[in-house]
């Protein structure tokens, strides 16, 4: 018989061994998701203490009910078990631990829903039956044994040498091994392609689009590529823009139509494109809004959204079995340029010698403006708390500025920059009182939202110092990567390639966006020329003439114009073809985590 001693060691040893074996696993799967080797050490240890914990628990839990279950047959409590029935026991937690992370992760992600519970329970079940088999042939095997209980620990060592084994491996083959990728269909044209996103970047706020205050680097890019005089973004929230970048579709039809909403699967995002292409891909963001448990590490090998060893515990296979991920609050959803652009440059120097797609994004332009030094010395010039906020946004600015140089400094230094194509692009723009509209975006259609920056680097294959004032969408983006890399776009991709325009054709589009915040579906549609915004219900409409207006201040709606006329029927007909508006109840933790990070106010 194994008394509660023996439980406590064998429990916490079985425990420390899972969680080593996930936590190194966890570490490995993100490709050195914990930039330093103190972060790894603090994750690991975290790790171990988690699992030894909850195993020390279960342990004693289900013996505590074995030893009660025996009552009568021993005639009095003793909380002691055979090694049959701790095997048992183990087989149970392995088997719902191991199945209940797969369904619970994959396929059932909501909570508290019946098809969920009824599923569990049955894992349960099975779990229980599994328990019973093992105990059976555990105990028909130990009874003809003279001491069954060095047969268990010897067992047992044999575990646990497994799983360091397993530990060793799994070090072994990252370090030295390497991963199996499928090589490029042209194999002729093996360019890299980076995709930036800045948020809440508004284009008037750089140098290279007319700003006062300098930025440098993404000056040097606009020179040496292709800038768009006017790009606009297809709704001015992170979640929806960027999965309508991702995928060159509107944010109906991706149904993602607010931040926090879920990018599906059925979603083909360009990352998933590459990927089949044999592309190495990967994803380094910096905050929740395009966190991986929104769905948006979709086809890429690595996505590191880690923003601090004590939220990425909420990684581990058993916290995501029993939904205890809220580790992501807090100070916790957002990281700084730096804490994105490092491990950016870490992975490169690895994944330059194979074609790659990645995709960096850079979040502190949005609020809270809080610039490190020495970009917060701008605030400190006035007393005027709004000068003293736009003073702050545009250190958010120049701060981004600087570390985008770092990753063109990178591309320099490794020699890949001559043969990576670079897109620099934002998810929306911000409003500084325009239209008496503070600090803050996703609400309203006027340009201060919309208008983005769009930025093409491809040395020595598109035009240096090229500026094209014809509208873009985001939309654009991907297929747009497509042609240059010279990959199949899919039907479902409705933007249009940039390639034509690039060449010299003068194409001249209308644009559409727009936006569900505040309880108020509000769209427009736009030409280089005029924008017309409809407020949904209201029978508002709203029309500017963008070259002499580029304020929005005086409305022409109503006055009899052609063009009116034109552009509400181009929205009708666009609004028709789109599906309804996706409908979703966010659950509290993320609705927490957006609360956190300036949402929901």
């Amino acid at each position: 018989m194994l008394n509660w001693r023996d439980i406590i060691v064998i429990s916490a040893l079985v425990g420390a061994v899972f969680g080593l074996v996930d936590g190194i696993t966890t570490v490995i799967r993100d490709n050195e998701l914990l930039l330093s080797a103190l972060d790894t050490a603090i994750f690991a240890i975290l790790s171990v203490a988690i699992y030894a914990l909850l195993f020390l628990i279960l342990g004693h839990f289900f013996t505590l009910i074995v030893a009660l279950l025996s009552i009568a047959k021993r005639k009095g409590f003793r909380w002691n078990i055979t090694p049959a029935s701790l095997m048992g026991i183990f087989a149970f937690i392995v088997f719902t631990v191991v199945v209940g992370y797969y369904v619970n992760v994959h396929l059932l992600l909501e909570k508290l829903k019946v098809r969920s519970l009824v599923t569990n329970g049955v894992i349960l079940v099975a779990g229980i039956m599994i328990w019973v088999i093992v105990y059976r042939i555990i105990r028909f095997y130990t009874q003809r044994m003279k001491d069954p209980r060095r047969f268990f620990y010897r067992f047992m060592a044999f575990v646990c040498t497994l799983g360091f084994l397993v530990v060793v491996v799994l070090v072994v083959r990252e370090h030295f091994g390497a991963r199996v990728m499928k090589e490029p269909t042209h194999k002729e044209q093996k360019l890299n392609c980076i995709l930036i996103t800045i948020d809440t970047l508004r284009a008037d706020y750089l140098s290279c689009y007319g700003h006062e205050k300098p930025t440098p680097n993404i000056d040097w890019l606009a020179d040496n590529g292709v800038l768009f005089e006017r790009a606009i973004c297809q709704m001015p929230l992170t979640t929806p823009s960027h999965a309508s970048i991702l995928t060159g579709t509107y944010p109906r039809e991706t149904e993602v139509t607010a931040n926090g909403y879920q990018f599906k699967d059925f979603n083909l995002s360009i990352a998933e494109l590459l990927l089949e292409e044999g592309y190495n891909t990967a994803g380094f963001v910096g905050a929740f809004p395009v966190a991986s448990r929104l769905g948006f590490d979709q086809g890429f090998l690595v996505y590191n959204d880690y923003f601090s060893p004590y939220m990425s515990i909420s990684r581990l296979t058993i916290l995501r079995i029993i939904h205890l991920g809220g580790w992501e609050t807090g100070g916790f959803v957002q990281r700084r340029a730096e804490k994105v652009v490092d491990p950016f440059i870490k992975w490169l120097e690895s994944a330059k010698d194979k074609p790659f797609f990645s995709w960096v994004h850079i979040y502190d332009p949005h609020t809270p403006y809080d610039p490190p030094e020495p970009y917060d010395e701008y605030a400190s010039e006035t007393d005027d708390e709004h000068e003293r906020m736009v003073a702050l946004y545009e250190g958010e600015i120049a701060y981004t500025d600087e570390q985008i140089g770092r990753i063109f400094d990178a591309l320099d230094e490794f020699g890949i920059l001559e043969n990576t194509v670079i897109i620099l692009t934002a998810d929306h723009g911000e409003h500084l009182g325009d239209h008496d509209y503070f600090y803050d975006h996703g609400a309203y259609l006027y340009e201060a939202g919309i208008w983005v920056p769009l930025i093409i680097f491809y040395p020595e294959k598109i035009p240096a110092g090229m500026r094209i004032s014809n509208q873009v969408e985001l939309t654009d983006i991907a297929p747009t990567i497509c042609d240059l890399l010279h990959v199949t776009r899919p039907d479902t991709m409705g933007g249009h390639s940039l390639l034509p325009l690039i060449g010299g054709l003068d194409d001249a589009r209308f644009g559409f966006c727009e936006t569900f915040e505040e309880h108020k579906h509000r769209m427009a549609v736009s030409t280089n020329a005029y924008k017309l915004i409809y407020t949904v219900g209201e029978d508002k409409w709203q029309l500017y003439d963008l070259r002499v207006d580029g304020e929005e201040l005086n409305n022409l709606a109503g006055e009899g114009l052609t063009v009116e006329t034109v552009m509400a029927r181009k929205l009708m007909n666009w609004d028709f073809l789109q599906p309804q508006k996706a409908g979703v109840e966010l659950d509290e933790e993320t609705r927490e985590n957006l609360r956190s990070i300036g949402y929901f106010q």
